[in-house]
C-alpha cells in the first residue's frame, strides 16, 4: 500500500471535542441572547454572525474527528482486500499443513514446505 496510515483518533481528541462542545455551543446562544438584549442589541445579524462562529468551532472539530475514524476504517479495508488470499488447499503429502503459494505462477502447489523439502528448484518463489 501506498502512502502513510492515517493515525487513529486518540481518545484525548474526543474528550477535548466533547470539552469544545460543552463549553462553546451553551456559550454561543447565550452570546446570542444576551447581544440581541434591548440594552445592547447591536443587531441580529452581528450576535448571530457572533454566535454560529462559537457553535461552529467545535462542530467542525467533530466532523474532522469522525472523518478521521472512517478514514482509518477504509485504509485497513484496503489492507484487508490488499493482502487477502484465498483459503490454502491442505497438502497432498502430510494432509496436515496448508499448501505453498508460488507467487511467481499465481498458483497453489499441492505440498508444503515441509513435505516439498530445500532442494525444489523453484524455492525462491514459495511462500508457506
Amino acid at each position: 500500500m501506498r502512502g502513510n496510515p492515517p493515525k487513529p483518533v486518540r481518545t484525548t481528541q474526543w474528550l477535548a471535542w466533547a470539552a469544545l462542545q460543552v463549553w462553546f455551543t451553551p456559550f454561543g446562544i447565550h452570546a446570542y441572547r444576551d447581544l440581541s438584549a434591548p440594552p445592547r442589541s447591536i443587531g441580529g445579524n452581528w450576535a448571530l454572525a457572533f454566535a454560529a462562529v462559537l457553535i461552529a468551532i467545535p462542530t467542525v472539530h467533530g466532523l474532522a474527528l469522525f472523518q478521521q475514524v472512517l478514514e482509518i476504517r477504509r485504509y485497513h479495508e484496503r489492507l484487508r482486500k490488499a493482502y487477502a488470499r484465498p483459503l490454502s488447499p491442505t497438502c497432498e503429502g502430510c494432509n496436515a499443513r496448508p499448501c505453498s503459494w508460488n507467487t511467481r505462477t499465481g498458483e497453489w502447489m499441492d505440498t508444503c514446505s515441509g513435505c516439498r523439502g530445500d532442494q525444489y528448484f523453484d524455492n525462491d518463489h514459495m511462500i508457506g
